[in-house]
């Protein structure tokens, strides 16, 4: 099963808030376009916030241009207790 891009991006309004996807859906492995539904959700003045669980260090993330927070759970890499968290701000920060 895949979710159609488009239907996902027309849902984005002038009332949405917060725009939080994952970067890659574990069940079916489609990847979805951040930069495409970060600037969905400035243009609305809403933040994105992006599940980077399954494509943290596999994927390319370009946090300055995308995302307001990130997050991405450290089992993935072998290691439950660790967790990642990076927020865009004028430097980027790392939380482990």
């Amino acid at each position: 099963m895949s979710i159609d891009p488009d239907e996902l991006e027309s849902l984005i309004d002038d009332d949405t808030s917060v725009v939080c996807l994952s970067h890659v859906e574990w069940g079916s492995g489609q990847v979805f376009d951040l930069k495409r539904f970060a600037d969905t959700a400035y243009k609305h003045g809403a933040i994105c916030v992006v599940d980077a669980t399954q494509s943290a260090g596999q994927i390319p993330i370009d946090v300055q241009a995308t995302v307001i927070m990130l997050s991405g759970g450290g089992g993935r890499y072998q290691n439950p207790l660790c967790d990642l968290a990076v927020k865009r701000a004028s430097s980027v920060s790392f939380l482990i």
